[in-house]
């Protein structure tokens, strides 16, 4: 699998210089996410030397004491020391006598108002069991928000707008839609893409791979979705975040002083660059 732990280990493997295959049955490596994480990725695992196979479904699996053999759809076979299934993972809701309790599902989900509240009167479901987005910060949020309502206090939270982290060289991180999903809204938008190398930080760290993409409607620069590739990018997306779940524009962000030198002030170059007046860059 090349979803996000897929990609996660793979990037560790490459890295300890062992001989990694990676097989997505999809025509890209994070499908869920924006396009742009995927070629990022996608180049960092084979500078590696990972051998990335994409559009590539694996028919059957066998092991024996020392090897593990994956037949491929077209007749070619792989062989390794070990294999790492990685295709995703389902909630654990089964023989637990939901149905018996009143507690409604969606599929393999605990279906959730945004209380975190289940169909049955005083039942709270939160994290991997009741969300689609399988994140440790999702499932905390839905906690505070279930401890809150079970105890007197009102609490709601859509839980529409949640950061994605993948933790690869470099490192991924995005909210809000993809591009894809925000050009197929029929809204127009307008794309911006700052390289982190024009950021002083990035050239201090000696790593100047990945970018800033900020994803906004053109008519009122709100903002869609965000995209950051490179060092410490989990934390640069929480500004972005910030933004969007407040509604902010690109040019609010633009008239935030943000501090120099920083990760977090790419984010601010690429608000200036969606405007039309970059300073330290001609990229689009």
């Amino acid at each position: 699998g090349g979803g996000v732990i897929g990609c996660e280990f793979a990037t560790v493997y490459g890295e300890l210089g062992i001989r990694t295959t990676v097989v997505e049955m999809f025509d890209r490596l994070l499908p869920t996410l924006d396009r742009d994480t995927s070629q990022a990725v996608t180049e960092s695992l084979k500078e590696r030397g990972v051998d990335v196979r994409t559009g590539t479904k694996i028919i059957t699996m066998k092991a024996t004491k020392k090897t593990v053999s994956a037949d491929l759809e077209g007749g070619e076979t792989l062989k390794a020391a070990r294999a790492l299934i990685a295709v995703g993972r389902v909630a654990n809701v089964e023989d637990l006598g939901l149905e018996d309790a009143g507690v409604e599902l969606q599929g393999r989900i605990i279906r959730v108002d945004d209380a975190c509240r289940t169909s049955a009167d005083g039942v709270y479901a939160v994290g991997d069991c009741a969300a689609a987005l399988q994140y440790a910060h999702l499932a905390s949020r839905m906690g505070a928000i279930a401890a809150d309502n079970a105890t007197g206090h009102a609490v709601r939270d859509p839980l529409a707008v949640v950061p994605q982290v993948v933790y690869t060289h470099p490192e991924i991180a995005m909210v809000g839609l993809t591009e894809a999903e925000a050009r197929a809204t029929g809204r127009d938008i307008r794309v911006a893409r700052f390289p982190l190398a024009s950021t002083g930080m990035a050239r201090a760290f000696g790593d100047t791979a990945g970018e800033v993409k900020l994803i906004a409607e053109k008519a009122h620069g709100e903002i869609l979705g965000a995209v950051v590739i490179g060092q410490h990018a989990a934390d640069v997306i929480e500004e972005l975040t910030i933004a969007i779940r407040n509604e902010l524009t690109v040019e609010e962000l633009a008239h935030t002083i943000h501090p120099h030198p920083t990760f977090v002030e790419a984010v601010h170059e690429a608000a200036e660059l969606w405007l039309g007046f970059p300073i330290h860059t001609t990229a689009g």
